[in-house]
């Protein structure tokens, strides 16, 4: 018989796992393990529903970290990608 264990992805480890996946996409750019601590178990801390979903038992769940690292990243790259020049050129 054998048993599987699942980390827990602390707030801390999940700011790894965003940097790491900002530098993959190219984005010179890194987030802070406070902001991830902010957006999970400090809005515990204060009664509000954490921005990823977060529990003090099983940690920033890797589904939710997973979309919202996706989204934050998309907007990283889009925000460093130079619009393209609509002006006529004459």
């Amino acid at each position: 018989m054998t048993t599987t264990t699942t980390a827990i992805v602390t707030p801390f480890a999940a700011a790894k796992l965003v940097n790491a996946a900002l530098k993959e996409a190219g984005v010179d750019a890194t987030i802070p393990p406070q902001m991830m601590y902010n957006y999970t178990t400090a809005r515990l801390n204060a009664d509000k529903k954490p921005l990823i979903a977060y529990t003090r038992e099983a940690g920033v769940d890797p589904e939710a970290l997973a979309t919202w690292t996706a989204a934050y990243v998309a907007k990283k790259v889009a925000a460093q990608t130079p619009a393209a020049d609509t002006t006529d050129a004459k």
